[in-house]
């Protein structure tokens, strides 16, 4: 813990910020004088809706200072709290051969930070994103440890808001996926007992409080516009040209770059080794 913690703070006060800052502090210094939060410097100060919540985020807190400590601290807190929930939650649920085990907190927290410092300094949403999937994740599987509905109403929440600060959010909406069955099989058990309505009603106002965030200051046709004018003006890449981002992991330019593969290689290797094991085995031990 006193690693992980320090490492974080002194990254944030002497590490490397990230190289869309700049675009980011001017949108959101320009918010409050344009009336809603408008992407400033790109597509025509077309709306950020429906993916700008966190944007006004950084535009309250500019009333209190633009200076970039303060400006960056929600990045610093989303990487405190991941660590958190990885060593108190995530980690002990992998079986007791885990718990037990230093060498694994002591790879945790490394992979983490080596992933985090790189990127992650700055005032770009990508660590609120991996918070929220974080959280959803936890949410999800507290839910199917206890067979409550709560902590899934609560992880629908997460996995909505984290969508809604940038379209890669969508991977907090892939945990609850990954949970869908043991979810289903929750919620037949307890319709017997209480009814559709009681059930299904919480559930769908969870996943839709995001819209009152979203259409908080716009209307649907000023969101639908802000969508034609993104993908009219570009960059704008179709759903089955994902393949693309890795292609751009192995070639010789910035993208390419050790710091951007790490986390990536670092993923393949584990879900590659972890898939020989149980093709040997049938199952990792202890877990």
């Amino acid at each position: 813990d006193a690693v992980v913690i320090f490492g974080f703070l002194l990254w944030h006060v002497i590490g490397a910020n990230s190289s869309d800052d700049g675009y980011i502090l001017g949108m959101a210094r320009v918010a409050d004088h344009a009336g809603y939060m408008s992407n400033y410097f790109r597509w025509f100060g077309s709306p950020e809706d429906p993916f700008g919540w966190y944007y006004n985020l950084l535009a309250l807190m500019t009333h209190v200072s633009d200076a970039s400590l303060w400006m960056r601290l929600p990045d610093l807190a989303a990487g405190l709290v991941c660590w958190l929930l990885l060593s108190r939650e995530v980690l002990p649920r992998l079986g007791p051969a885990v718990e037990a085990s230093k060498p694994a907190y002591w790879a945790a927290a490394m992979v983490l930070l080596t992933a985090w410092m790189p990127f992650n300094n700055g005032l770009r949403p990508e660590g609120i994103i991996a918070l929220g999937s974080l959280v959803t994740y936890v949410l999800i599987e507290r839910s199917m440890r206890y067979s409550r509905l709560t902590p899934a109403a609560l992880a629908v929440v997460t996995a909505a808001f984290t969508l809604g600060v940038q379209p890669t959010g969508l991977i907090a909406v892939a945990a609850l996926v990954a949970g869908g069955r043991p979810m289903l099989r929750i919620l037949v058990r307890r319709h017997r007992l209480v009814g559709t309505l009681p059930l299904v009603s919480p559930m769908l106002a969870a996943g839709t409080v995001i819209l009152t965030v979203v259409f908080a200051d716009q209307t649907l046709s000023t969101v639908l516009q802000a969508t034609r004018v993104r993908a009219k003006i570009g960059p704008s890449q179709a759903w089955y040209t994902e393949n693309l981002r890795y292609y751009y992991l192995i070639l010789p330019t910035v993208d390419g770059s050790l710091s951007r593969r790490f986390g990536f290689l670092i993923t393949a290797l584990c879900l590659f080794t972890a898939v020989f094991i149980m093709l040997r085995r049938k199952r990792i031990p202890s877990v």
